[in-house]
């Protein structure tokens, strides 16, 4: 299987891309890199010394090298990004310090980072050679322009890249006690734990923290506050709790430990609203009103996570703010055959037990904040032909470069329940699985059988005796009936995605084959209708400006409810690709009315977001509001916006109705989201003439605006991005008087990404205006738009300095880094002289 595992995506000699704002591409390099690679690595990949390489950053500029170890463990795919269209292979696998069957294997499996980057560059060596007088003088200009724009920052705190959590909880200086407060936690109290729990124990201890913060130090007295459990509260969900507060007393109690922990998590949110650990008079008994709430972890390694430390991907400050905003699970990708001994080669299964064992501490770090967790699994895992040479009898649907396992092969179906059983065995307290069973990797022979007409292409001969839907299903209840002997407990989550493509008559069949031991999971807004200036579509996925659920949707889920199944929705809470480089989109009525519309029709588990949409941010706080069922309504948005604003709440509030307003004009469309510039944003290069590339997904927009614009014509694109920044810097406005914080830095990056894109656009076509009809007035109107996007590069660097978030997404890394900034800045300065 060598051939396979080193395969590394072909080199398309037909590619250029020029870089023009650096006078040599050794100096591309050496700039790309200086963030993320040591200066002796870049020394051994350009064949010079290190001394040679610190001199030529020190000419353009650049600040002195910082450790650059994170970027090799976390940001390697940055690293791959900023390089692809530098460096060979030979050269690029020297750079990562890695073989060619590493790269293959992350180029696979890091989220389809292949399919991203699209094909290979042809690169040209770069090696050291010493700078001609016209390249220095170019060097001069270079490093003027960085030492304006870029340097003068030098002085501002920041914060280093991947430092998402930089600093410890400061104490809170508690308001006035509002006059209906009947329990005043700054008068003495005391705190009484009648749960005889160990975890729940942990749960009050970390109460006891939370309080101090506000000054509050438990002590003997008449007053009580008395955590307990009543396993009777059970049936309702283990996360099930009262809370009764009277003048005297404060009784907490749970149906279990997470029901305690769900329950003075209530009260810490009822003390930031109140501005304190002040408390009206309560009678609540408050009940899950979704039992799953799992999500991707915000700085997640998509294909490495149970390989190094997974502290890297869940350290304890992420899965403590999880907690705290209602979420009770986190997930991460899995390969069956690198978590169990696979049967068929077990040389492919090589460190197995120690990623076992990663995962067992993980499954135990998650349970000390009441998070289970859950594993996202394609399976089988389709195999390169050459693995079947020895075991035809496995060999289903060929496809391209691999031949699925045939999931209709009783050893394979074997495989799978004894694969299932051993992992559940052997990782007690699993969460639960979801399963993509079509259209992702190659799974099962219709993984990728089933084309979008509907009609069955088939070249396994025992699966194209059967139904699509028969085999689909019978793969997931595979994984389902297995888990579920293990432990009841153990959910199997079964999404929908790509399943359209049988039609609802055979969608509807599969359902009704399903075990009753999967739950049934569809995108919450698949084939939405929406119309956007006029223009009719629908929604596949991603969307937070449109506000789901889709009637398809509602539709699977009916017919999930009717055989016996629970269901589950898939939804972006956060963000979407809509603008995935900011931490959240500040959207919270849209986020309201969305969570509420899927209460209302019954939807009982939520995937919280695909692998971006991570941060435990406002947007989930203030979903968590309606994450439990309250007769009593003990808590509303207008408090939730206290809790988080205090007395900026108002401000905030007509903030973000401009800014859901502004967000509706956004030009949806799939296309627009994988390929147009709303990610990179202000990072994106602006070229001086046109490149001719297209767009890649989720990776390089180039100037590609028939991408970008995707269904749209390029006049409607262009005011619909007109509409969406000038109506987002409205809600700026509103702030302007609020002093900066995070939630302000948010909504400026969002701005900026929006307003980019609007720039990005007009740039396009003024350049080719320009470039065919070279008038002063098309001149003028071209160096505008660069100018422009000049600024917002400043302004988003300023932000990115203190604000470590800014520009990251979990599979992508650093979408942009504050070198792409630099970079981007360097490119309009270049822009402006050549066009001036």
């Amino acid at each position: 299987m060598s051939d396979y595992k080193s395969a590394l995506p072909p080199v398309d000699t037909s590619l250029k891309l020029s870089l023009p704002h650096f006078p040599t591409r050794m100096q591309a390099l050496i700039f790309r890199m200086w963030e993320m690679v040591p200066a002796a690595k870049l020394a051994e990949v350009l064949g010079t010394t290190e001394e040679i390489v610190r001199a030529l950053a020190a000419d353009m500029a650049l600040p002195p090298q910082k450790d650059t170890d994170v970027w090799q463990s976390s940001g390697y795919i940055t690293i791959i990004r900023a390089a692809w269209h530098l460096l060979p292979y030979e050269q690029l696998l020297t750079l990562l310090g890695w073989d060619a069957e590493k790269l293959s294997y992350i180029l696979k499996e890091d989220d389809f980072l292949s399919h991203k980057l699209g094909n290979k560059f042809p690169c040209e060596p770069i090696l050291y050679a010493p700078l001609t007088a016209e390249e220095q003088a170019e060097t001069a200009l270079l490093r003027e322009t960085i030492l304006r724009h870029v340097r003068t920052h030098d002085a501002e705190d920041t914060v280093d890249p991947f430092n998402f959590f930089p600093t410890a909880p400061k104490k809170r200086i508690p308001g006035i006690c509002p006059a209906d407060a009947c329990a005043n936690l700054l008068e003495g109290w005391e705190l009484i734990d009648e749960t005889d729990d160990a975890r729940a124990a942990d749960f009050i201890a970390d109460f006891r923290e939370d309080m101090a913060l506000w000054g509050v130090g438990f002590v003997p007295s008449e007053k009580k506050l008395v955590v307990s459990i009543d396993p009777a509260l059970a049936g309702s969900g283990d996360e099930t709790h009262e809370v009764n507060i009277t003048f005297e007393e404060i009784r907490v109690t749970g149906a279990s430990a997470v029901g305690v922990l769900r329950g003075l998590s209530h009260l810490r949110t009822l003390a930031d609203a109140a501005s304190g650990p002040y408390y009206k008079p309560l009678c609540a008994r408050r009940t899950p009103a979704f039992d799953a709430r799992f999500i991707y972890s915000y700085c997640g390694l998509y294909g490495s996570a149970l390989d190094v430390d997974t502290a890297i991907s869940y350290p304890d400050e992420l899965l403590r703010a999880y907690s705290r905003n209602g979420v009770n699970g986190v997930w991460l990708q899995a390969v069956l055959y690198k978590l169990v001994e696979f049967p068929f080669d077990p040389s492919l299964s090589e460190g197995w037990q120690e990623r076992q064992a990663r995962l067992r501490d993980l499954v135990a770090r998650a349970a000390r904040y009441g998070l289970k967790v859950w594993l996202y699994i394609n399976e089988p895992r389709a195999m390169p032909h050459s693995f079947f040479d020895t075991r035809p009898e496995l060999r289903g649907h060929q496809r391209g470069e691999l031949s699925s396992m045939c999931t209709s092969v009783p050893a394979v179906q074997e495989y799978l329940k004894s694969g299932i059983t051993s992992l559940c065995t052997q990782v007690p307290g699993l969460g639960g699985f979801f399963t993509i069973s079509v259209s992702e990797n190659q799974t099962n022979c219709y993984s990728h059988g089933v084309e979008a007409d509907g009609e069955n292409r088939i070249n396994c001969p025992r699966c194209a005796e059967r139904r699509p839907w028969e085999v689909i299903a019978e793969v997931n209840s595979l994984i389902a009936d297995a888990a579920h002997a293990v432990d009841p407990s153990i959910k199997t989550i079964v999404w929908t995605w790509g399943w359209g493509r049988m039609g609802r008559e055979g969608m509807h069949k599969a359902i009704e084959l399903l075990s009753p031991n999967c739950i049934l999971q569809n995108t919450s807004e698949e084939k939405m209708d929406i119309s956007i200036a006029g223009i009719d579509s629908q929604v596949v996925d991603y969307t937070l400006s449109q506000i789901p659920p889709s009637k398809q949707s509602r539709d699977a889920w009916e017919q999930a409810l009717a055989t016996g199944h629970k269901t589950s929705a898939k939804v972006q809470f956060n963000c979407t690709w809509e603008g995935s480089t900011a931490p959240y989109i500040p959207v919270y009525e849209n986020v309201i009315e969305y969570i509420r519309r899927l209460r209302a029709i019954g939807v009982e588990n939520l995937q919280l977001s695909w692998t971006l949409g991570g941060w435990p941010s406002e947007n989930l706080r203030i979903a968590s509001s309606y994450f439990f069922e309250d007769a009593q309504d003990s808590f509303s948005y207008e408090d939730a916006l206290r809790a988080s604003y205090g007395a900026d709440a108002g401000i905030v509030k007509e903030a973000v109705n401009r800014f859901c307003r502004a967000f509706a004009e956004f030009p949806f469309h799939v296309g627009t989201l994988y390929r147009g510039p709303q990610n990179a944003g202000p990072a994106n290069l602006l070229f001086a003439s046109p490149t001719g590339h297209t767009a890649t997904m989720t990776c390089y927009t180039y100037d590609d605006l028939e991408s970008w614009r995707s269904i749209y014509p390029v006049d409607v694109f262009t005011g619909q991005l007109k509409k969406l920044a000038a109506g987002w810097q409205e809600g700026l406005d509103v702030l302007a008087g609020m002093p900066d914080c995070d939630f302000k830095d948010t909504a400026r990056i969002c701005g900026a990404l929006f307003s980019a894109s609007y720039n990005q656009t007009l740039f396009v076509q003024a350049r080719d205006a320009f470039l065919a009809s070279p008038t002063a007035e098309n001149r003028a109107a071209l160096i505008s738009v660069i100018a422009d996007e000049k600024k917002l590069a400043e302004e988003t660097l300023q932000i990115m300095y203190r604000d470590a978030r800014v520009g990251y997404e979990a599979a992508n890394h650093y979408y942009f880094s504050r070198t792409s900034l630099m970079e981007k800045i360097l490119n309009c300065a270049w822009l402006e002289q050549h066009f001036g």
